[in-house]
């Protein structure tokens, strides 16, 4: 097992090894934060004004989002 992640799976219900000690998988918040980006991504390019701001205050940005963004919405 090479820092496996179960998608949005809590610590507790995996395991947090891998092949390297500097590694882990990432946590739960890690994942929802990956794939809100992930999101924002499939409309904006990288380099795009919004994720130029984004990389700034990445919060402030999706208090900005419109009603077309597909931002998810985490438990």
């Amino acid at each position: 097992m090479d820092a496996w992640v179960g998608f949005l799976e809590h610590a507790a219900n995996r395991p947090t090894r891998g092949t390297r000690p500097d590694v882990r998988p990432f946590s739960v918040d890690e994942q929802e934060r990956i794939l809100t980006v992930g999101a924002c991504l499939t409309c904006h390019q990288g380099d795009s004004p919004a994720m130029r701001a984004a990389v700034v205050d990445f919060r402030a940005v999706l208090r900005r989002a419109r009603a077309r963004c597909a931002v998810p919405v985490w438990d």
